[in-house]
């Protein structure tokens, strides 16, 4: 139960930071120039959407990365089995 109060004390605080910074900034440059914060305000959505894409891409490739790893593995443990066989 310790484990997980440091993890929530940890976390909090971040999560707290992470939604409000990104919201300080874009008002903080509508306030320098309008158009920025208009720009910023369409290109915020699109860059996650983007990000949600690499990752989704990403993890298919370590997907099938991971099942060569396994048969490699396998094959592996296989090899060492039969030694004693060979001997």
């Amino acid at each position: 139960m310790d484990e997980i109060s440091n993890y929530l004390s940890l976390i909090f605080p971040k999560l707290i930071a992470l939604a409000i910074v990104p919201w300080v900034i874009l008002i903080y440059i509508f306030t320098l120039n309008a158009l920025s914060g208009w720009i910023l305000l369409l290109v915020f959505p699109l860059l996650i959407l983007f990000m949600i894409i690499l990752g989704t891409a990403a993890q298919s490739k370590a997907s099938k990365q991971y099942a060569g790893y396994v048969k490699l593995q396998n094959h592996f443990v296989d090899a060492l089995r039969g030694l004693s066989t060979l001997k």
